[in-house]
Formats: structure tokens, sequence, C-alpha cells
């Protein structure tokens, strides 16, 4: 979107900051070094604002906590900023501080050796990783939907809680009225993750109100406020209501906004929201162009990482596509194909047994059950689903084994299975008390 008019200078603080770009030569220094998925530029660059840039004018936030890595950036920033005043600045935390899904239960695997399973709190882990700072924060834990932000302005705004559009509908209601137009700084860390393109779609609707100031900081980018959001424009941004053409064409004015080399990660969103919007052919010709462009030697290796993500998550739609019109061949077919390209993964193999199953090879789709069980991601995917339990009990029952489908139907109801339901299925199944009979044929017992 092209402004009428010429943006507001810049403040002597930041312009000599942006000119120096000190986050690509300087570490963040934090006691405890403490865990986190921020990379290192972006711990830098949080670090930084907060010492050198952060006046005094307004709160920091820190919208998406997590384990605290962020907040101690901010933190010991802002201790060493010669304008810091004890009485009046505070860095405010927001979380649900909660695990979220698999790849929290994966980090927290693989970074801090935690067992730790969807719905856990992540608060103690949070509290002992800012306790040299804790005294420079205001946590504010719950669901970020029900925030009410009366803490006034605000200067420095760092989102990484905007994982569904109305969580930034929330903070674009909330906080984007408090921002200082010509000063305060927003730094949306989610920008180059391919995952939200309701970031780029909101942000760009918001053009006129907002200039990118850093269009890439490892997967942050950084944009200064320099005029109010008109109430209109709030009211549409908090509430997401575009239709898909205006989606798709911000999306598109998004990507053009950054310089050629800096695209491929906001385009990898492009797909996503493509898919989404049910655009499947548009979605993978956009896909093909960028999967040529991950053959070239300079890919790096994190966008290599999302690229691959996004063609899983184009696999799983189209398998699931197979698998609910009934199409078990060709969704067998498909389902070999990623296991052969991926590997053996919980969910993979769940899809196989189900294919398998409603096949009528019984005993095959068995095999593929227990090995999704015992999958290393299992309990990090499948493990809380009450469908893979009825998947189980369906191909336990189908084999004729009659008490490990009432277990498994046990567990399916543990994780969450209405009563209701499980009795019809232990109908359908004959997991009564009546004689064992022969093995099901699976149509006889399918869903």
């Amino acid at each position: 979107m092209e402004r009428s008019v010429s943006n507001p200078p810049l403040p002597p603080p930041l312009a000599e900051f942006l000119a120096a770009r000190p986050w690509l030569t300087t570490r963040a220094e934090l006691p405890g070094d403490p865990v986190g998925m921020l990379g290192d530029q972006e711990s830098a660059l949080f670090q930084l604002l907060a010492r050198d840039v952060f006046a005094g004018r307004g709160a920091i936030v820190d919208a998406g906590s997590f384990l605290g890595r962020s907040a101690s950036c901010f933190a010991t920033g802002l201790r060493r900023n010669p304008a810091f005043r004890a009485e009046r600045d505070r860095v405010h935390c927001f979380d649900k501080f909660r695990v979220n899904g698999p790849d929290t239960v994966r980090f927290l695997r693989d970074r801090l050796k935690l067992g730790a399973c969807v719905g856990d709190s992540t608060r103690p882990i949070f509290d002992a990783q800012v306790a040299p700072v804790s005294e420079l924060l205001v946590v504010h834990a719950g669901d970020f939907h029900a925030t009410v932000w009366d803490g006034g302005p605000i200067e420095i705004l760092m989102v990484d809680i905007a994982k569904l559009p109305t969580l930034l509908g929330r903070l674009v209601e909330q906080m984007f009225p408090q921002l200082i137009p010509g000063h305060s700084l927003v730094v949306h860390q989610d920008y180059h993750h391919p995952w939200l393109p309701h970031i780029h779609v909101v942000m760009e609707y918001l053009a006129e109100s907002f200039e990118l100031l850093v269009p890439q900081v490892d997967d942050s980018a950084l944009f200064r406020c320099i005029a109010p959001v008109p109430p209109d424009r709030l009211l549409r941004a908090s509430a997401y209501d575009f239709t898909k053409t205006e989606r798709i064409d911000l999306m598109a004015a998004a990507i053009a906004r950054l310089p050629q080399e800096q695209r491929h990660s906001v385009a990898e969103a492009q797909v996503l929201q493509l898919a989404w919007l049910g655009e499947t052919t548009a979605a993978r010709k956009a896909f093909a162009e960028l999967d040529a462009l991950a053959q070239s030697p300079g890919a790096s290796r994190h966008w290599l990482s999302q690229h691959r993500a996004v063609a899983d998550h184009l696999e799983d739609r189209e398998l699931a596509a197979l698998m609910a019109a009934h199409e078990w061949p060709a969704a067998l077919a498909r389902v070999d194909a990623s296991l052969e390209r991926r590997g053996p993964g919980a969910k993979l193999l769940a899809h196989r047994g189900r294919a398998l199953l409603e096949l009528g090879r019984t005993a095959e789709a068995l095999v593929a059950v227990r090995a999704a069980a015992t999958s290393p991601d299992f309990a990090g995917t499948q493990s809380g689903d009450p469908e893979f339990w009825v998947l189980e009990a369906r191909a336990q029952a189908a084999h004729g084994d009659r008490s490990a489908a009432r277990a498994s139907l046990g567990r399916a109801q543990s994780c969450g299975l209405g009563s209701t339901r499980r009795e019809e299925l232990a109908r359908r199944l004959r997991l009564d008390d009546a004689p064992p009979s022969a093995p099901q044929s699976a149509a006889a017992s399918g869903d």
C-alpha cells in the first residue's frame, strides 16, 4: 500500500541505532543464559532496543513470554539504560504459560530434557529463568483473549502471542491504540514463520499506520507506528474481517514490500493461506516456485526446515481429503509415499493403520497402529487424541481381541471421548459380554 505522505522523521537515537545495526555484531548478555526460541540476533535486538532506544515514554510489553528469554532480554537492556527509572519502568509479560502443542513438547524434551504433555504449566520454568530480573517484570498470566490493557502508552511492543487471528485481534484492539505515533516500535517475532499469514494480512492492511523499519532479524520484523490507526480500520483488523480476495491481495502486497532476498519465508505463508482458503491449485503452483528455490546452494537450513514442514502440511491436507472421500487405495498410496519421504511418525503410521483397516487388511492395520504407539513422537502427537484410541480399538476388535479393544475405548474416554459415543462404538464393535465371534470386517465397524 502506497502512502500519500512521507513518514515522520526518525528520532535521533533510533536513526543512529538503525544505521549501526548493532544486533548483527552484539550478543545478548543474559544471566543464566535462559532457554527460549529466539535467535541470537533477535535476542540482541530486544536487549539493545531496551538499552539504547527506550526513552521512558511508555511501557515495554512482551506479549508471548514463553519461558522468559525475551523478557530477560528486555529487562537486562532496560536495567542498563540511562533513562531507566526504577519507580516507573517495567516489562509487562503476557502468556498463558501452558504447553500448547507437540512442538513445545519436543522443545522442552530436546532443550531442557523435560517430559511434558500438552496442557502442562510452564510457569515454574519461566519463574526460574527470569529470577535474576524478576523485580523488573509484571507478569500477566492467562488467556490473552480476555486481556484488558490499562497500563497507558506502549513504547515497545513485542508480539509473539498472535498464534491465532483472534489473539492478534485482541492485541490490535487493546494495545495498538496505546502506541505513540512517530515513536513506538512493534516487533512481530513470527513474521518470518509460515504458519501465521494473518499477521501479514493485518499489518499490510494497517500499512498507513506502520513503517517497516527492519524487514528481517532472524524470524522477526521491526515496525514503527507512524500514525494512529483509524477506528474503522482498527475494527476490521481486530475482527479479521477480510474477504478471500482481500487476504490474498494483502499477502501479495506484504511480500512485495520485502527485499527480494527476504521474501521466501513470507511466500511460504502465502502458500499456506492459499491452501487454507481452498485455492489448492494456486497453492501448489506457488509451492513449486519455492521448491525450485530450495534446490539452490545458498538456501539456509532454517528456511529449508520451514519449507519441508510446509511440504508435509500440504501432503497431510491432501491425504486428509482422500480419507474424507473414502478413497482408501489412493490414501494408502499417498501415506506410503509420505512415510518413504519423511520417515515413520506416529500420525502417518496411524493414518496408514486407518487406510488398511478400511481396506479390510486388519492384521497389517494392527501392526501399523502398534508402530504408531511406539513411535518416538507418539507422546507429543497422538497419545492425547481420543481418535487414535478409537482407531486402535477398531483394529483390535476387527482382529478379534475384544478385551484389548475395551481397554482402548477406555483410554479414548479418558482423553475426552464422550460417553454416548463410547457406548455407541462398544455396541458397533460388539464389545459386550457375548461369546467372542470371528473377526469382523472393517466395513462392519467403520465410522
